[in-house]
């Protein structure tokens, strides 16, 4: 007797897998979004790994490794924030290339050229 083996798995639950409703953030979240965008990479350095103090923020960092750590910070907050103002979706924030992007002469304005190879 020939028996179907897909009989034997189970559905989806259709109640358990419901999709997320997309919305916009709220003002505060979005200010806590970028606030720890810019905290993270100091404090990713700073907290220990291993040992009876693992978890705690407690570990040294050079005074050169704070200064680029808090430039990655600075740098990333400005993405984030970028992408929320010009409403860039992930797709699109993955297929821009630095060739596309023109920066005036004094480096304040930048202006995107095309999101496409």
């Amino acid at each position: 007797m020939i028996e179907d083996r897909l009989q034997i798995i189970c559905n989806a639950d259709e109640k358990a897998n419901v999709n997320r409703e997309r919305r916009a953030l709220a003002e505060a979240e979005l200010v806590n979004l970028l606030d720890a965008a810019e905290r993270r990479p100091l404090r990713d350095a700073m907290t220990i790994r291993r040992g009876s103090r693992k978890g705690k923020i407690a570990a040294k960092v050079s005074d050169v490794q704070r200064e680029r750590l808090e430039r990655l910070g600075r740098g990333r907050r400005l993405i984030y924030m970028t992408l929320v103002l010009t409403g860039l979706r992930r797709g699109e924030r993955e297929a821009l290339r630095l060739r596309d992007v023109e920066r005036e002469a004094e480096g304040v304005n930048h202006k995107l050229l095309r999101l496409h190879d």
